[in-house]
């Protein structure tokens, strides 16, 4: 997936999301369910993030630790509004057994939700970057693999153990090990006081699998929320 191809997508998805937020919150007489509404703020918050620094406090001086910081804030930004989400989930009995924040749903409930395409298209974008760049391969890989051998939790272990053997061979990639690589970088910065060189020798490194995980999160989180606006209203309408 190209910038061009995620922009296109991204914007169908935001659309669809905005129009249907609009026709629940409508025909809901304003009022909306608190869970929804806070997560509704906390997403376009998170979409509409923009960070600035003053190099004069902060060792952010060049615009690669500048660059990889923002991206870090942002990716934190929208994980805190995909838990929003997650509970609404819960709420609506989409989860499935002992699910997880990087483990939510049942694989058929990933492919009826479409993440599954999203998976795929993802995985195939890093292979592309690691055979183009053997700097970016061997880097990433073992910043996977950093994050993996400091991850606390034993299924966040395992999750990004599977992923370092699976991001070679696109095909094989789960949803739930791409996930696990975002929560681990979420809580390696929140819990972990990671910087933005933490466990890479390249900023450039960081920065892509920061934009990546950006970019994947963001058109899952909207295919979900679509979905649960979808059945809002399709209740709405049988009550009728």
């Amino acid at each position: 997936m190209n910038p061009a191809q995620y922009q296109s997508a991204y914007e169908q998805l935001f659309a669809d999301y905005s129009q249907q937020f609009s026709i629940f919150y409508t025909r809901m007489e304003y009022e909306i369910p608190r869970s929804l509404r806070l997560f509704d703020i906390r997403f376009r918050l998170a979409l509409s993030l923009q960070v600035s620094f003053d190099s004069q406090i902060s060792y952010t001086k060049t615009e690669s630790t500048r660059r990889t910081y923002a991206l870090i804030l942002k990716l934190n930004d929208l994980w805190f509004a995909y838990e929003g989400l997650f509970q609404i989930c819960k709420d609506q009995n989409w989860l499935k057994t002992n699910a997880t924040k990087a483990t939510p749903f049942t694989l058929e409930m990933i492919q009826n939700l479409g993440l599954d395409d999203w998976s795929q298209a993802f995985a195939k974008k890093w292979q592309q970057a690691m055979l183009q760049n053997t700097r970016f391969h061997k880097d990433c890989m073992g910043y996977i693999d950093y994050l993996q051998t400091t991850a606390s939790g034993k299924t966040q272990q395992r999750l990004l153990a599977q992923l370092l053997s699976q991001i070679q061979q696109p095909d094989i990639v789960e949803f739930n090990t791409q996930l696990a690589l975002i929560y681990a970088i979420r809580n390696m910065y929140v819990h972990n006081t990671d910087t933005a060189k933490s466990g890479v020798k390249q900023y450039k490194t960081k920065i892509e699998i920061l934009r990546m995980s950006n970019d994947f999160l963001t058109l899952v989180i909207l295919e979900v929320a679509n979905q649960i606006l979808a059945d809002y209203i399709a209740e709405l309408t049988s009550e009728k």
